[in-house]
């Protein structure tokens, strides 16, 4: 199949894209014309990142004491809580995502570096909300692999590790076209694929038990992720 799994969330499902705090890329995951008919909201300074990189924001929510613009336009819907609360505010967003926006699948932006604690939220959050199908960091690219997957990098020694997309997940995952493949190797909590290297400009990911995270640098990759089915 030659459409991404991102480009499938865009033109087959309702996606919906979360832009948190923390560090983002310097440019636009997608093409401007992708983002039609998605559903964008943007946890606290996520706005700041969504101003810079030209993505249109249908809500804002958090407590806002980290967003640096605030000259936020009236089509912007925009809930505000206080800063002493029981949610984060990536879990505030996710809450719309899935309950009342209902998406099918749901990409992420920002969320790197910054606070450790911060960076553990996000991740705890993909057991109880469900993963992203990308995530984008100011370096990292993840790709979520549920069954199998052909991933296109731009040039051959692009560097790829595996990880369990949440904290209990436990998968079995068999690679084709990296330097030291892999057959039916445990991916979980106490087991990951760190720093592997593509041998040539696509790579195969086959994946049993629950979804895996494809991560390579944000530069390295070219396209998403092939769903092969």
């Amino acid at each position: 199949m030659d459409d991404t799994r991102d480009a499938q969330g865009m033109k087959d499902e309702m996606a919906a894209i979360l832009i948190a705090g923390g560090e983002a890329p310097s440019f636009l995951p997608w093409k401007s014309e992708d983002l039609v008919g998605m559903r964008v909201v943007a946890a606290d300074s996520g706005w700041d990142t969504a101003l810079r990189l030209g993505i249109p924001v249908n809500l804002l929510v958090g407590d806002m004491d980290s967003v640096t613009d605030r000259d936020i336009p009236s089509s912007v819907d925009v809930r505000r809580f206080p800063v002493a609360k029981d949610d984060s505010d990536t879990a505030l967003a996710l809450k719309v995502i899935t309950h009342e926006w209902r998406a099918d699948v749901w990409h992420l932006v920002g969320g790197g570096g910054g606070r450790l604690d911060h960076l553990a939220d996000i991740f705890t959050l993909f057991r109880t909300y469900g993963p992203p199908v990308s995530w984008h960091t100011a370096h990292e690219k993840l790709v979520l692999v549920t069954s199998e997957a052909a991933i296109d990098v731009s040039s051959p020694g692009a560097r790829v590790s595996l990880i369990p997309a949440w904290g209990d997940a436990r998968s079995h995952v068999t690679t084709r076209g990296l330097a030291w493949d892999v057959q039916d190797y445990p991916v979980n909590a106490g087991n990951i694929s760190l720093s592997n290297i593509s041998h040539g400009t696509v790579f195969h990911v086959s994946v049993t038990g629950d979804p895996v995270f494809v991560i390579t640098d944000i530069t390295d990759i070219r396209n998403q992720a092939r769903d092969i089915h």
